[in-house]
């Protein structure tokens, strides 16, 4: 058969054809020799189980837009042996009749001719006509048909010359694609006609009307033997042709056809028996009336099979347009159910948009003092009512902004009036308490200013010369608020940098005294300078000011965090466990007093690992039978850990965080390790919590007595970032407000009770000017009503991506950070967390515009506790490149989030990365380095259970998400086609220099841009699914030089709305309303869900804290199954520091009395993961062991 390149895929069988070869002959697809591959094997003696281990050797480049990050060459996960034993053909994407040579079944006929023949007698015609109701007609059957799209010409190509095919001509669509245009345009059918005595096959026929019938039928299970075709032809004759079966080439297409045309009727019928349907109602109520009405018959069993869940809400979400369509044709009521404007995108009115009026960024009087020097030009000052103002200082006052945090008796208000005016000391008495000043020795300190200061916590008395003990203080352009403008000029900032260890600093160096008032919001006009904040130099966060701070810790007793028997922790370095990770286990019991500071514990092992079952998630844990003796040292952070059985499992019912595969250190147990004496199984599953000691982690399904936070989500998009907070446990969304109709509407599709979130779908300018004028408002949230605020604003004017960064567009956007800062100057919430790119902080921008700084500047000078992190998409279980800057604010006096544990490995060749340099020279906002629990994940493992979609031509059943965005010309699939899929990461110019490539398809390259002609580009590239996804953006581009690394790594085709979805973390139940390039937008907007949910439960921690509740399940007794092998080891309590870390203290060799901040040591670089940290155990009088960091 001779074959013409009209269809862009190879015109073959579509059956699994075996490798020729005696015994089913295995080919293995290896590497290059000269790559140096390894294998090593490594047994886990304790477990029993062995485990194969692959050295990387393929390197998968990975380009970020992390600013000034040094982006990694991030090597490929592992090198796997692939064994091929057989090759699936792709199917065809055009009938066989395009094909030259191609022998039809029948001799071809013509179709007006066959008619006649067929309806010839009256005899004839009585026997084909059906009445169907009211409805009469003649029908002829339709067997082995393929439905195609007509054949048109292109202009010609602007390269050569040459004429094209259009884009789908001659191609295979789908009846649902036909019925979105009705009445438009022509298709073509080719197929058998038979009417039960003679069969003819006809080629070419064109035809434009489809009808489904069915509906309104309750006893009607399925709409398979009711659907029909009329051509062009027919309709002078009033002939349908009834559909039978497909060709073998078109079934794939007919097939998913089929399966949402018996889903159009079931929810037709849904609508004809319910006065108003609404995505609500499509998932609380439609899969229960579907089993009572169908449940009985089998064909209904089989369709619903294919789908994998209860809840129907993404596919009416996926095909509104054919849904809207079928149910129109039947009359005019069913167009007013609600659901068509919840999903259908020409209808969405469910969130009514909210008029535009404001031009400018409108920012409160303050933000604009504080912003003004960088969009002065894109910023609109507007003051507030009187009525705004007054309930703003309220709320100032409620929120101790204006209030002193701390009312104390030890340490003074500020310094003696004698002393408050700087002055050379000579021979004045230096005391406790005083603020000194010291001449700046302009060695390491990037700062200009002559003196620094410091507050005296000690004096030695030796025979010459009085050493003082002190801590430095801060002015603001000595911390990470760099020399943006400031709006406190007087405050001062006190530090955790003490001279511990450092040279030492005598009295007669000081050269004056400051008066300075402690506590205070703002300057008092006695004194000099005012402090309310301590800045912690090791974390670059800003927090309240305590008593305990006058004193470094390096003078203090280490903080104790007690641990009980049935507590769940993670440990490093297990006996006969890899090294360099963390393992959940339970404490069982402690070491009696005098011994060593062991701890017997027992191991939680994973089902997957150490098991071998292959479907068990990696966070799924077996409730072993396993001790163990670790030392205390190695305790390195609690995890939580929480029963269920198989049937939750089953149904999707496990709730977050214990269903999202390990973030946020949450592990399930199904099954318990089986007593010795039962042969046969090793397994057995575990029903109540009564069979297991262990204290269970926090159950997310019960209501907490504590009142949860009341938040506004700013900038939500779909709603990922919020949500993913919300699930951890702490917060409820109350308000949401985006300018984007597609991403509102995706928010409130996701909501359990719509009614429950106000939703603001418009501006946020608009929103905040009708805030300030206190105008009243169910979408508008009154002061007071606020606790917490998140924002994911605009990053488009950062990103390294944007090619016009000065651009009014770009400059208004980056201004909405401003717009984030007036929020939170307004309600003043408890807590807020900004999101953006890291290249918000980067060096590139102008000389006095660092957007970061000045962020930092406006936030502390509200009084604002604040810390500042860059977490990586990767580092909590996201498949993808992917870093993120977020800023926390935390009301004066609360408890603050702590830092979220890294849970997952970084790649290969991970390198470091910093937000910038500090004034002291060193480096700020580096990656965290340490053990973790699992490994990270790849995209081909977060995709592997996706069904095969080839070519994307063909809806997905199961994952009514799982198609692309772009239609692909037939050259363009053919140059994809040609890209190798090995090695991995191939693009079209490696291809071309191969010689791999077509000459039509070099021919037509746009050689031209010196940008995809280069050598590195990334000009359709294959994604390398052993790797991480690069950052998914708001558009699949394959064909850019720097980001086009889309095409999917086996198929012909780019990634689907459902591969970027799993690398953005978008649980597979969330429903997206648009088409799918505004889908795609709207993933690519989003903050990586696994990182939401990290954050969410770090809220949690703080939101405990603050309301004095620490434990959320009583303690339990140790089953009497444990039996401690060794006999010095009886049950206690143990107390640990768990909430921060002993500053590292600098080498006696630095020069000057403030040469630097006091670094942490290596890897102490996060606030309670502190991977190998060194102990040392003593015992208390309370029989209590005490674990405390050196």
């Amino acid at each position: 058969m001779e074959l013409c390149y009209r269809s862009g895929g190879v015109p073959t069988g579509e059956s699994l054809i075996p490798v020729p070869g005696r015994q089913q002959r295995k080919l293995a697809v290896r590497a290059d020799p000269a790559s140096g591959g390894k294998r090593k094997r490594r047994r886990d003696e304790f477990s029993g189980h062995t485990r194969e281990a692959h050295e990387v050797n393929e390197a998968d480049e990975l380009a970020g837009e992390d600013g000034t990050f040094e982006v990694a060459a991030i090597l490929a996960k592992r090198r796997r042996t692939m064994y091929i034993q057989g090759i699936q053909i792709p199917g065809l994407t055009v009938p066989k009749s395009m094909y030259r040579n191609w022998i039809p079944p029948l001799p071809i006929s013509d179709e007006k001719a066959v008619l006649k023949d067929f309806l010839g007698g009256e005899d004839a015609r009585k026997a084909l006509r059906i009445e169907i109701g009211e409805d009469v007609f003649t029908a002829v059957s339709l067997d082995c048909f393929s439905i195609y799209r007509p054949h048109k010409l292109a202009a010609p190509h602007r390269k050569n010359g040459q004429v094209y095919e259009m884009k789908f001509a001659n191609e295979f669509v789908s009846l649902h694609d036909i019925s979105l245009k009705p009445d438009r345009d022509v298709w073509y059918l080719d197929g058998v006609l038979h009417d039960g005595r003679r069969r003819t096959y006809v080629q070419r026929v064109p035809f434009n009307l489809l009808s489904i019938g069915g509906y309104e039928n309750f006893t009607q299970h399925t709409v398979r033997s009711h659907i029909w075709l009329q051509s062009v032809c027919g309709q002078k004759h009033d002939v349908w042709y009834c559909l039978e079966n497909p060709s073998s080439e078109y079934r794939r297409y007919y097939d998913a056809f089929l399966w949402l045309a018996d889903f159009a009727k079931h929810l037709i019928d849904f609508m004809y028996n319910n006065d108003t349907i609404s995505l609500k109602m499509l998932r609380a109520n439609f899969y229960n009336w579907l089993q009572e009405v169908h449940g009985h018959d089998l064909a209904f069993q089989q369709w619903l099979a294919e789908y994998p869940d209860s809840d129907f809400r993404c596919v009416a979400a996926a095909h509104p347009q054919f849904l809207y369509n079928e149910a129109r044709q039947l009359g005019p009521g069913y167009a007013l159910h609600p659901i068509w404007g919840e999903v259908h995108t020409k209808m969405l009115n469910a969130v009514p948009n909210q008029e535009s009026q404001e031009k400018k960024t409108v920012v409160t009087p303050y933000v604009y003092n504080c912003f003004k020097s960088v969009w002065g030009k894109q910023m609109e000052l507007r003051q507030p009512s009187r009525a705004t103002f007054r309930a703003c200082e309220d709320r100032k006052k409620t929120m101790r902004f204006t209030v002193p945090i701390h009312h104390h008796n030890t340490m003074p208000y500020c310094l003696p009036t004698e002393e408050r005016v700087p002055k050379v000391v000579g021979r004045s008495k230096v005391r406790v308490g005083d603020v000194v000043q010291f001449p700046n020795d302009g060695k390491n300190w990037k700062g200009k200013d002559d003196v620094w200061y410091a507050y005296v916590q000690g004096i030695d008395k030796p025979k010459d010369r009085t050493a003082l003990q002190i801590i430095w203080l801060y002015r603001p352009s000595e911390t990470t608020c760099s020399k943006m403008h400031y709006p406190s000029a007087n405050e001062l900032f006190f530090s955790d940098h003490c001279n511990c260890g450092d040279p030492k600093t005598y009295e007669d160096e000081v050269v004056g005294k400051t008066s300075v008032a402690f506590f205070e919001s703002s300057k008092p006009s006695n004194v000099d300078y005012f402090i309310r904040q301590k800045y912690v130099g090791d974390e670059t966060a800003f927090v309240t000011l305590k008593e305990s701070d006058f004193q470094c810790k390096c003078q203090l007793d280490p903080d104790n965090a007690i641990y009980q028997t049935g507590d769940t922790v993670l440990v490093s370095k297990l006996v006969n466990g890899p090294a360099q990770i963390l393992e959940p286990v339970e404490i069982v019991a402690f070491a009696p007093e005098g011994s060593k500071s062991l701890i017997r514990v027992r191991r939680l092992l994973r089902r997957g690992r150490d098991y071998g079952h292959k479907d068990a998630e990696p966070n799924e844990l077996v409730y072993s039978r396993r001790f163990e003796n670790v030392n205390t040292k190695d305790i390195i952070r609690r995890c939580h850990v929480r029963l269920y059985n198989k049937r939750s499992k089953e149904r999707k019912e496990i709730p977050p965080p214990y269903c999202r595969k390990g973030t946020g250190d949450a592990f399930y147990i199904l099954c318990k390790e089986a007593d010795s004496n039962v042969v046969g199984n090793e397994l057995q599953e575990l029903e109540e919590p009564s069979q297991i000691s262990l204290r269970q982690g926090f159950d997310p399904t019960e209501t907490h007595p504590q009142r949860k936070l009341r938040g506004l989500d700013l900038f939500s998009g779909g709603g990922n970032f919020g949500r993913g907070l919300e699930e951890g446990g702490a917060l409820q969304m109350e308000w949401a407000l985006d300018w984007n109709k597609w991403a509102m509407h995706s928010y409130r599709a996701n909501l359990q009770d719509p009614n429950r979130v106000k939703l603001f779908y418009g501006s946020a300018n608009d929103f905040f000017a009708q805030a300030l004028n206190g105008k009243c408002s169910d979408l508008i949230p009154q002061l007071g009503e606020v606790d917490f605020i998140s924002a994911g604003s605009p990053c488009q004017g950062f990103s390294n991506a944007n090619q016009r960064p000065g651009s009014d567009q770009s400059l208004r956007n980056s201004s909405m950070i401003a717009s984030v800062a007036s929020y939170i100057d307004l309600y003043r919430p408890a807590y807020a967390i900004l999101e953006n790119v890291p290249s918000m902080a980067s060096r590139s921008h102008e000389p006095n515009e660092n957007p970061f700084a000045q962020m930092l500047c406006t936030l502390v000078g509200m009084g604002y506790q604040v810390q500042q992190f860059v977490l990586d998409a990767w580092s909590f279980g996201n498949p993808q490149s992917r870093s993120r800057l977020f800023i926390l604010a935390t009301a004066p006096g609360l408890d603050t989030p702590p830092k979220p544990p890294l849970t997952h490995s970084h790649p290969e060749r991970t390198t470091n990365r910093s937000l910038g340099q500090a004034a002291n020279g060193h480096r700020f906002g580096e990656r965290y380095w340490g053990p973790t629990q699992l490994d990270y994940v790849t995209i081909g493992e977060a995709t592997a259970d996706l069904p095969d979609n080839h070519d994307g031509r063909v809806s997905c059943i199961p994952f009514p998400d799982h198609q692309v965005t772009r239609n692909e010309s037939t050259l363009t699939r053919i140059m994809i086609d040609h890209i190798p899929r090995f090695p991995r990461s191939q693009t079209f110019v490696k291809a071309c220099k191969a010689n791999q490539m077509p000459p039509i398809q070099v021919q037509t390259f746009h050689w031209e841009s010196q940008f995809r002609a280069r050598e590195g580009s990334r000009s359709w590239e294959r994604v390398n699914p052993n790797a991480l996804v690069p950052t998914v953006t708001t558009q699949c581009q394959p064909a850019d030089s720097f980001s086009g690394a889309w095409v999917h790594w086996d198929a012909s085709r780019c990634l689907t709305v459902m591969e970027v979805r799993r690398a953005q973390g978008f649980p597979d139940q969330d429903v997206l309303v648009g088409s799918p390039a505004e889908q795609w937008k709207l993933v690519g907007n989003g903050v990586a869900r696994q990182v939401a949910l990290a954050l969410g439960l770090s809220l949690r921690q703080a939101w405990l804290a603050n309301g004095h509740v620490y434990s959320e399940s009583p303690a339990t007794t140790v089953a009497s199954e444990i039996a401690c092998s060794d006999p010095r080891i009886t049950p206690t309590v143990a107390t640990r520091r768990e909430t921060g870390v002993t500053p590292g203290r600098l080498p006696r060799s630095t020069a000057g009395p403030r040469s630097g901040v006091p670094r942490a040591k290596e890897g102490y670089a996060a606030l309670h993961d502190v991977p190998g940290r060194k102990a040392k155990g003593r015992v208390g009088s309370s029989k209590e062991l005490a674990i405390v960091l050196d």
